[in-house]
């Protein structure tokens, strides 16, 4: 929990390396590019750090992907809410519940791309405990940006 909230304060401090998306998957631009910039940037630095460390195109697309169900009208209320209080934040609204929720949405956005179910596995789990290798390394990925 502290981690993501030192990774939500990161994250509003330091702007996006935009050089890359024009590298991304193609079936990922735009998703990232309608990402607020504290996300894209969560995504792109998640993203670079799988592959950088030899993960497979399906694992590197799963840690660009795992934020994209968060509602794009999230603020930092809700981020520190859902954060700190899950089961209260998602009484707060809707926007409250879909970034609770954003983990699930996320996997039915992947499904509805048709991307592949390790993806989808990987988008739906990423805020549970590591269940195998692909998560672990996600969540590996994602404390190397907290």
């Amino acid at each position: 929990m502290i981690e993501r909230l030192r990774q939500t304060y990161r994250h509003l401090r330091v702007g996006p390396d935009e050089s890359i998306v024009a590298r991304l998957p193609a079936v990922a631009r735009p998703i990232i590019a309608s990402m607020p910039s504290s996300d894209r940037r969560h995504a792109l630095v998640t993203y670079a750090t799988l592959r950088d460390a030899g993960a497979d195109e399906e694992l590197v697309l799963a840690g660009l992907l795992h934020d994209m169900g968060k509602p794009r009208e999230a603020r930092l209320w809700h981020r520190v809410a859902a954060a700190l209080a899950p089961d209260i934040a998602s009484r707060l609204g809707k926007v409250a519940r879909q970034y609770v929720a954003h983990a699930e949405r996320g996997a039915d956005m992947a499904r509805d791309l048709g991307l592949s179910d390790r993806v989808i596995g990987v988008i739906a789990r990423h805020h549970r405990a590591p269940s195998d290798s692909d998560d672990r390394r996600l969540r590996a990925a994602e404390r190397a940006d907290a």
